[in-house]
């Protein structure tokens, strides 16, 4: 396989929190064994460090920091989710009787969880981030995730979801700001709903009516400022994709495991596993970089 690589460096700041980066945006033609080739385009952030060095963005370093970062940390952007691209950073399939020391909780509650025998078991609580209220309880933090390029994914057993309910993944900043791709039952089936809140303001964004039957994984993959969520059955190969949003709040940001109940609580939701993964390096033996241009 050779690749062709394209490079255009860049500053930028996000409109809405303010939180700048150099960005990288790049652009592959692969040529396989196949008679066309296949492109590939994304963006990663531009701080790359070496040793204990930093680069600066000066023009020399940023021509340089720009072909580092591509032999070190390409991570593709997600149009689709291709498990070639991504390291598994950590993984919890919930074996132990304890959980892992490093989790945190936001509002837990006495006996909220149960765990192991390969079952997380998070009690629902009363409550929810929308708006004023900030009553939800029982969240689980389980890593940061303060990077630009991250991927985060939980194996959940809707059939815990009861009506008025919800359970999934949150991007989280504050009780204000957050990004949830949830779970939840509505007309009878159960479907799964990106909700983003900036500033006190949330917005449904996206609503996915026809989701797998049975423990389905809910994906969150982080391109930047921008959030790509998939679904995908328990056992299956191919995710579907749900729907984006945009990232929401200034760092330090968490992913973590969110349930909320409007009405009724005090049953449990089963999760079987939780992933993190972060991008995986470019093997320079497999490409060829032609040109490198400002």
């Amino acid at each position: 396989m050779i690749a062709i690589f394209s490079i255009n460096p860049r500053s930028f700041q996000d409109s809405e929190s303010g939180i700048g980066s150099n960005i990288v945006s790049w652009r592959t033609t692969r040529f396989d064994s196949g008679p066309n080739p296949h492109h590939d385009q994304g963006s990663f952030p531009l701080d790359v460090r070496i040793g204990a060095k930093t680069m600066k963005k000066t023009s020399k370093t940023f021509i340089a920091a720009a072909a580092v970062a591509l032999t070190l940390s390409v991570s593709l952007r997600a149009a689709e989710v291709n498990p070639a691209r991504w390291l598994v950073d950590f993984e919890d399939k919930f074996e132990a009787a304890e959980l892992n020391e490093n989790y945190k909780w936001i509002r837990g509650v006495e006996d909220g969880f149960k765990v192991g025998d390969g079952a997380l078991q998070i009690k629902v609580q009363k409550g929810t981030l929308e708006g004023d209220t900030n009553s939800a309880g029982n969240i689980l933090f389980f890593s940061p995730a303060d990077g630009f390029q991250a991927a985060y994914t939980t194996l959940l057993d809707p059939s815990g979801i009861a009506a008025g309910q919800e359970a999934g993944l949150v991007l989280y900043g504050d009780d204000d700001n957050y990004v949830k791709a949830v779970v939840t039952e509505r007309d009878g089936k159960d479907v799964i709903v990106i909700v983003r809140e900036f500033r006190g303001t949330a917005k449904e964004e996206v609503v996915m009516n026809e989701i797998p039957e049975g423990p389905i994984e809910v994906r969150m993959e982080r391109d930047i400022f921008r959030l790509h969520f998939f679904v995908r059955a328990e056992g299956v190969k191919e995710w579907t994709e749900v729907g984006q949003a945009r990232v929401a709040g200034k760092p330090p940001l968490w992913a973590g495991l969110y349930s909320a109940a409007a009405e009724g609580d005090g049953n449990f939701v089963t999760i079987k596993k939780i992933v993190a993964l972060k991008p995986k390096p470019l093997d320079p033996s497999e490409i060829e970089v032609s040109p490198v241009s400002l």
